[in-house]
């Protein structure tokens, strides 16, 4: 049963951050394929939409019913596609969720938490999954962080934004995976809990 983390009136979009090299782990993130016989794309799709989110975009390469985006500014990291995700919203959109494909461990609760908040949050220390709240002026900071000689990092774009952060101590659901050990690693916690 579907749980309806959103308002019935507000917008929410998200975007699934799947464009990036891969580089440590030597192969494509999210296409991994976990214990269940998922891939981590379609994982992460689904705990959106066991969320209540039913409006996702990839940003990189997509799902058969997912909407995928290329990035304004390519080869310039996450923020590149947070940028390209805000670019390509609805006019009614209220908020955008953004999450990075390589978390196994995600639950749908992660996203009700930042539902909550009335204003941009993102985890204290991973900062993923976050909600930008004010589209109009995360199009703002991201565009002049792209189109600078900044690094275009997503702690610059969430200071910048006057984000407010949630404790992410000791949450195990925000683990992300960028290496062949930690793959291996949660997919042994993944088979833990099955059994």
């Amino acid at each position: 049963m579907k749980q309806t983390a959103t308002a019935a009136s507000e917008q929410i979009t998200a975007v699934i951050l799947a464009g990036g090299k891969s580089e440590r782990m030597g192969r494509d993130k999210a296409q991994l394929i976990r214990p269940d016989g998922r891939s981590q794309l379609s994982f992460t799709a689904d705990c959106l939409r066991e969320a209540g989110i039913e409006d996702i975009l990839v940003s990189g390469a997509g799902l058969n019913g997912l909407k995928s985006i290329k990035d304004i500014y390519p080869e310039k990291g996450p923020l590149a596609g947070i940028h390209s995700a805000l670019a390509h919203c609805k006019p009614d959109t209220d908020s955008l969720i953004v999450v990075p494909c390589d978390m196994p461990l995600l639950k749908c609760d992660v996203f009700s938490s930042l539902l909550k908040s009335s204003q941009s949050t993102a985890f204290d220390q991973s900062f993923f999954p976050l909600i930008i709240r004010n589209l109009e002026q995360a199009k703002e900071v991201a565009e002049n962080i792209l189109s600078s000689d900044q690094n275009p990092s997503v702690r610059s774009f969430l200071k910048n934004m006057k984000c407010d952060f949630i404790s992410s101590k000791n949450t195990v659901q925000l683990k992300s995976c960028n290496t062949p050990e930690s793959w291996n690693d949660a997919c042994n916690l993944l088979n833990n809990y099955r059994n």
